[in-house]
């Protein structure tokens, strides 16, 4: 589906001019930013160095250019605060795809990287970079928020198909949103944004339950001023739930990269994926491509089931290692500047990770049937009270297919104050238990279990 490069902004916080300039100067702070937006949107700019040298202390006087922008640029500007509070932000985007961006389209690297240390600034260089003062749009910037928050490592959740046919790609997508919107489902639009090379972005919009949210009378009459007794109404308003897909094409397989959990999108996806991409059970856990790292651990553990001298203190002590050594690595990336959690928090997450069971998938052998582990038991706990050898991991897993042998964790993924959570790792992915796992739990997951070519 075609997209310009502009969405509707509506800013219901704009007041009358003065009460607008306020709240432009409060939000870009500072005398150098307001005059390059200035400068932006009049189609007069400077190089982009000479807003950002010496931290701007060339341009003074936030007040008159706040003033400027609300006087001359009311609907860019309000546009502009929308989305530097909504999209362009380090929860949404990777600031290294933002600056790769930026060289492409002419921004120094010095610039991008040294002067510029804000999210509000990269946006401001993307502005410089691709706003046209003739038309207000900014062509380009959708397909930038596409790639930049798709390739967020913490969020990154792969699939991987035989083939597909990407011809007339765009001419089904637009096809199936006029279908699903013809019924009683909630509205649902979806951008469709061709990078090449066999490789597409898609991006979904769908409107989500409606929102009683309070506001104060005097903001829905449009009244100007504060009474002394404001009165508190309600305001429903539908909100828009949003999700990005990557398509590619790799080697002899089609990767489908999304940019978060799929709560809640799964039914939609399902149809999608049938009706115009020709998969059926596109999120079957044998779709789901395989991580090096996940791999490493379970093949410790297989490698010390092996062999004939081993215990199960080496069988548990092997996978603590590699487990250690995955979550060291972990914290060594970039991907770390992506999270919420300082690195300290993270290490306190990971080091709570204790191995609690093994399971067999199919057989009666399995940990599901014949063996439990609840409460602060650990997998260590059990073997120390099971001695015999009928007892033994090695029992456990014996002629058991490799692909079918699962560890079994817990940890306290959302925070030592939260409950711990239990995952599997098998057959090279992660999963959860039938419990099913939270958001941030997923999101520590696959940070710490991602490829080490990511």
């Amino acid at each position: 589906m075609p997209n310009s490069g502009r969405r509707g902004f509506v800013d219901p916080r704009r007041g009358d001019e003065g009460e607008f300039a306020d709240e432009l100067r409060q939000s870009l702070r500072k005398a150098n930013r307001l005059r390059h937006l200035y400068d932006i949107f009049r189609g007069e700019t400077k190089e982009p160095a000479t807003y950002y040298e010496n931290g701007g202390s060339a341009f003074d006087d936030p007040h008159k250019w706040a003033s400027y922008l609300a006087a001359s640029y009311p609907d860019q500007s309000a546009e502009f605060m929308n989305r530097a509070d909504v999209e362009f932000t380090h929860h949404n985007l990777k600031q290294n795809s933002v600056i790769d961006f930026l060289a492409e389209e002419g921004i120094s690297r010095r610039v991008s990287e040294e002067l510029v240390g804000s999210w509000t600034e990269r946006l401001l260089l993307t502005y410089h970079a691709l706003y046209d003062s003739e038309t207000g749009d900014t062509p380009g910037y959708d397909l930038l928020l596409a790639k930049a928050r798709l390739f967020k490592s913490q969020s990154k959740l792969t699939y991987e198909y035989d083939e597909l046919d990407l011809d007339g790609l765009e001419g089904r997508v637009t096809s199936f949103v006029r279908s699903h919107n013809k019924g009683d489902s909630r509205p649902l639009s979806i951008d469709c944004h061709d990078v090449g090379e066999e490789e597409y972005v898609l991006d979904f919009y769908q409107e989500s339950a409606r929102i009683a949210q309070p506001v104060f009378d005097i903001r829905r009459d449009g009244e100007e001023g504060n009474p002394l007794e404001p009165n508190i109404e309600y305001d429903s308003t539908y909100a828009v739930k949003t999700l990005s897909a990557n398509i590619a094409h790799d080697g002899d397989t089609y990767e489908v990269t999304y940019s978060k959990a799929l709560n809640n999108w799964n039914g939609l996806l399902e149809r999608f994926s049938g009706d115009v991409l020709g998969w059926k059970d596109p999120f079957d856990d044998g779709r789901r491509k395989r991580t090096d790292t996940v791999e490493d651990v379970l093949e410790s553990a297989l490698d010390a089931l092996d062999d004939e001298e081993a215990t199960d203190d080496d069988v548990i002590d092997a996978v603590d290692k590699r487990v250690e050594e995955v979550s060291d690595r972990a914290m060594e990336t970039d991907a770390t500047e992506e999270v919420d959690e300082s690195i300290d928090e993270l290490e306190d997450i990971y080091e709570s990770i204790e191995l609690v069971g093994i399971s067999v998938q199919g057989v009666e052998e399995a940990l599901t049937d014949s063996f439990q582990v609840r409460s602060t038991a650990t997998l260590r706990d059990w073997t120390d009270r099971n001695v015999s050898n009928s007892d033994s991991l090695k029992r456990v897993v014996e002629d058991a297919d490799p692909a079918s042998i699962g560890l079994v964790f817990r940890a306290h993924l959302r925070g030592a104050d939260d409950p711990p959570e239990e995952f599997i790792l098998q057959d090279g992915i992660w999963k959860s238990r039938a419990g099913g796992l939270s958001d941030a739990a997923k999101n520590r997951l696959k940070l710490l279990f991602r490829s080490h070519d990511e």
